[in-house]
């Protein structure tokens, strides 16, 4: 097929020119991110996001319970697709920007040394402002949110040095640059369902000692029952 070059952080790519007709929906968003690249990349967040915290809710055998207990699902989703859309899709534009201007080369020592930035500082700034702004838009006072932090946040940076260093060395290494917070925003589909089912078990155990800790109801029928017959 007859194939046209369209511009990217890397150089050309080759496209066929009949491609446009094949994948319309696929043409659509690529333009979409030529023209808004900023807003485009938000509402893919929005969505994605709130996919992940959708699905971690639906894969629970308890949801339910759990949902009713910790403020209702579609808060819960709504609180991440909020993230998403006005955090991170910024946040992440312009980090991939700012370290294409540092380490322009695509070999391999500069993309190591593009996941040792993003494991070192990006990292520990999406798993703080994605659990303190998740469960403070679900509800949760700043101090039980800064205290889930401090418990879970270790955990956290831990396993996001292990799988999703794979997806990101793709995305550093592969992806241009007008694609990576597209392609970081599936990557973050699973880290995003991963993140939520951690907070998830903090608030299942929250729920679980607030109910041990209520007082016991009292059936006031019985109890003016008792007392007639005496």
């Amino acid at each position: 097929p007859v194939l046209s070059i369209v511009p990217s952080a890397r150089g050309g790519v080759a496209i066929p020119l009949d491609a446009p007709r094949k994948m319309p929906l696929l043409s659509a968003y690529r333009s979409a991110l030529q023209t808004w690249p900023l807003r485009t990349k938000a509402t893919t967040s929005f969505v994605l996001f709130g996919a992940g915290s959708l699905a971690v809710q639906l894969s629970e055998p308890r949801a339910a319970e759990q949902t009713a207990a910790s403020g209702g699902s579609a808060r819960k989703v709504l609180a991440c697709s909020t993230y998403g859309a006005v955090l991170y899709a910024p946040g992440m534009h312009f980090w991939y920007m700012t370290l294409e201007r540092w380490l322009p080369s695509t070999a391999l020592a500069s993309t190591c040394c593009k996941l040792a930035l993003h494991s070192s500082i990006a990292a520990p700034c999406i798993i703080s402002s994605f659990t303190l702004t998740t469960r403070t838009l679900e509800g949760f006072a700043l101090e039980d949110s800064l205290a889930c932090l401090r418990e879970k946040g270790p955990t956290m940076w831990l396993t996001a040095l292990g799988f999703i260093n794979i997806g990101l060395f793709i995305n550093y290494h592969f992806m241009p640059l007008a694609y990576r917070v597209t392609f970081g925003n599936f990557v973050q589909l699973l880290w995003t369902s991963y993140q939520s089912w951690e907070l998830a078990q903090d608030n299942s155990r929250e729920a679980k000692a607030a109910a041990q800790d209520a007082p016991p109801s009292i059936d006031l029928p019985s109890v003016l029952s008792v007392e007639s017959r005496e």
